[in-house]
């Protein structure tokens, strides 16, 4: 294989506090170049390119989530020949969507009942923002916490398909550039 293809993933992961952080200012500056905040044309261009942050905040993310998985599953047939510990991979669902919901929850509810309660928003909007429903209706709401809640459900499963799976970093590719 080229060099060109190879890369240390580790090494990725190594860095990977500090290259989120990088991300995260250029998503910063991505929404703020999006929210029209006033600033000079050429600073205005400068974030513009911080739609990168998002691609590399994702990626990281992703790595990390990756590594968590890998923790959890074995990579030899155990006993009756299944792939992972049912039990690993159960604490590993419950893990994610503790830290993706607690804080969710914890930051939402508070903006939610501020906006039924003093916005004049029906209970039914209180209900379907804290559930996740008015994203699955209409679109609405923090997308990429609902889009995490799919994520997470299939991604157990994905990886034991690519496990089983000759041409896995094709298969993913294709899969991603579907999307």
């Amino acid at each position: 294989m080229s060099s060109l293809l190879c890369f240390n993933l580790l090494a990725i992961s190594k860095y990977r506090t500090e290259l989120m952080g990088l991300a995260a200012i250029g998503i910063i500056a991505c929404h703020a170049n999006g929210n029209y905040v006033m600033m000079p044309i050429w600073l205005n261009k400068i974030c513009g390119l911080g739609q990168l942050g998002v691609n590399v905040f994702f990626f990281l993310s992703g790595l990390g989530i990756w590594f968590s998985l890998q923790k959890v599953i074995k990579h030899k047939p155990v006993g009756d020949g299944k792939l992972w510990r049912w039990g690993g991979v159960i604490d590993w669902y419950l893990t994610r969507y503790k830290k993706l919901f607690i804080p969710f929850l914890l930051l939402s509810i508070p903006c939610f009942a501020y906006q039924t309660i003093l916005g004049g928003n029906s209970i039914w909007y209180f209900i379907t923002q804290i559930t996740t429903i008015e994203f699955w209706i209409s679109g609405g709401g923090a997308w990429f916490v609902y889009v995490l809640i799919v994520l997470y459900l299939i991604l157990p499963w994905w990886n034991l398909i690519l496990l089983r799976t000759r041409q896995n970093a094709i298969l993913s590719i294709i899969i991603y550039e579907i999307n």
